[in-house]
Formats: structure tokens, C-alpha cells, sequence
């Protein structure tokens, strides 16, 4: 089996790191990860980690796409690399996925806490991942592809869950920096997403529009990429025979908006049998079990969930 890689980027996530990269711990496994010169003492945490987890540890002043491209330049050339975040508490079915994408040679986008395992060569040939904050995984996938789409939790527990974008956020910066972060973010979206202008007023609510508008203008001038594709991602889905056990964590997730403007007929197409339910962060959860609702609400959203109602696609 070929070497398996982990990589990663983070900033001010002290408090995390530790519970995170024990989840993702394998003797086997190569782990690099960037540290965006954190204020928090993450770097220090990371020192006193790094002989007892094989870690690798670097620091790079970065936005979160560049970090994560300096972290994979440092994966042994022909490993197969799957990036992972470090305010995530990872299960056995990450490890598995880990090991028959390795053992096969086949590249898998997961689920939620959506991770592509792709070998590094065919990453790397294919441009790498861009200078984006937000969006930049969404961009990564589509470009390099995936042979399946394995709607399985590799989360055991988002440990940042916030009651909004903003206080997830304001670890980043405060203030007017804050306000110029968020405007960033607005562009990056648009361009990691490969959004059209009518697709950006979709995204966002009305009272935005004026600033989306100037957020569109920037992501032309600054260059678009190729953009999400719902259908894609739906018709790649594939549970292999190792994994019919996990029913319980079966899931795909959509965004409410892009039920809205665009899917709706090919999300029904391609998740037959699931059962629909609508949160209040906005997400549409199609499962096969209903516990995997509650699991979801109590562990894994990135806002905090205190609701889901069945849903009618």
C-alpha cells in the first residue's frame, strides 16, 4: 500500500489541536501540518506534540488554501493525501476511507467535514490548491475530480461549534479587520465558487447586494475558477461493500440555497430511498436513519442546531 499523508493548515486553535490530530494518529501515517503564525500558542502546542504524532510542523503566513499548499508540498512525493482540519474530531470510518482509497488508487471526496483523498502527484500536476479563505476546497475538487463521492461521517465531533459565521470567525481577527475578512470572504466565495452575478445574489441575502455587486467585481478582475457542480457530486456517490455496516452515518448535505435556485429535480434523481429533513443552519440532511439526525445536531454542525424538520424536496 502506498504511504498515506495527512495535511493541514491552522490559526489560533490551541484549545483543538491536540483532541484533533490524535483522532487522525496512525504510526503509518505521515502528518504535516502549517501554522499561520497563531497568537494563541498553537504553535507551541503543536512543538509538544510533534515527536509523540510523527508531525511534521511548519510556519507560513498564509490564507487558508496557501497554507494548506505549503503543508502538501512537504508529503512524500507518491503518497496518497488526504487534508484534514484541526478543530475536527475524526472517526474510524476517516481511517478506513484513508486505507481503501490508498489500497485502491482511487481519489474519494467524503462527506460534511468534506476531505478529498487524492494521491499528491495528480494534485500537485493539477495546479494545487489556490490562494482562496473560504471556497478554496469546493474549487480543489471539481478541478483535480474525484471517482466517488462516499456519503459517509468521518467527524466524530466539530470541537468550534459557534451560534453563528461571526464568533467562528472573529478567532481570525476583530474589528474593521473583521468587516474587510468577511468582504474577502464574500469574494473568495464567488470565485472559488465559480459563481455568475445572479448566482451571487441567490447565495446572499438582498440587504448584501450592493456589497456582493463590488464583491463580483473583484473576483472578475482577480480571475474566476471553474465552480461547483451539484450533479457531479450526487452522481459520484458510492457506498462500497466495506462500509454497508455504517448505515447510521450515511448522509448528503446540501445547502438550502442551492436546493432553491437550481437542483432540485437532480437532488431527488440521485438520493432516492434518503429521507429529507431542513435544519435551521440552513442545510438539507438526507439520510437513510433518523439518528443520524440527532447525531448530526449534536456533534457536527458548524452553527449550533436546535432544530430539524422533515423536508419535502
Amino acid at each position: 500500500m502506498v504511504e498515506i499523508c495527512l495535511y493541514g493548515t491552522v490559526y489560533n486553535n490551541a484549545d483543538t489541536v491536540e483532541e484533533s490530530i490524535k483522532s487522525v494518529f496512525d504510526p503509518s501515517y505521515k502528518i504535516i501540518v502549517t501554522d499561520n503564525y497563531s497568537t494563541d500558542g498553537t504553535y507551541e502546542k503543536l512543538e509538544e506534540l510533534r515527536k509523540d504524532f510523527n508531525l511534521t510542523v511548519l510556519r507560513y503566513k498564509s490564507s487558508r488554501g496557501v497554507g494548506r499548499q505549503y503543508s502538501l508540498k512537504y508529503c512524500p512525493e507518491n503518497s496518497m493525501t488526504a487534508y484534514f482540519d484541526l478543530d475536527v474530531k475524526y472517526n474510524k470510518i476517516f481511517h478506513d476511507i484513508l486505507k481503501y482509497s490508498a489500497e485502491r488508487g482511487v481519489k474519494v471526496l467524503t462527506t460534511i467535514q468534506h476531505t478529498l483523498v487524492a494521491p499528491k502527484k495528480e494534485i500537485m500536476e493539477k495546479g494545487g490548491w489556490r490562494d482562496l479563505i473560504v471556497a478554496e476546497d469546493i474549487e480543489l475538487w471539481y478541478r483535480v475530480g474525484f471517482d466517488y463521492h462516499i456519503p459517509l461521517i468521518t467527524m466524530e465531533k466539530n470541537l468550534h461549534r459557534q451560534s453563528s459565521y461571526g464568533a467562528r470567525e472573529r478567532r481570525y481577527s476583530k474589528g474593521i479587520k473583521y468587516y474587510y475578512r468577511w468582504f474577502m470572504s464574500v469574494v473568495d466565495t464567488i470565485r472559488g465558487r465559480g459563481f455568475t452575478l445572479e448566482d451571487a445574489f441567490l447565495w446572499y441575502k438582498k440587504k448584501y447586494h450592493a456589497i456582493v455587486f463590488l464583491a463580483y467585481i473583484i473576483a472578475k478582475a482577480k480571475g474566476m475558477y471553474r465552480g461547483t457542480t451539484i450533479p457531479e457530486l450526487l452522481e459520484k456517490i458510492y457506498i462500497p461493500d466495506e462500509f454497508r455496516n455504517y448505515e447510521d452515518y450515511i448522509l448528503v448535505g446540501v445547502g438550502l440555497r442551492e436546493v432553491n435556485y437550481k437542483n432540485r429535480e437532480i437532488i431527488r434523481k440521485y438520493t432516492e430511498g434518503f429521507k429529507s429533513f431542513f435544519c435551521d443552519d440552513d442545510m438539507i440532511l438526507l439520510v437513510k436513519n433518523e439518528k443520524t439526525i440527532e447525531y448530526y445536531k449534536k456533534n457536527l454542525s458548524k452553527k449550533l442546531v436546535k432544530n430539524c424538520e422533515i423536508f419535502t424536496l
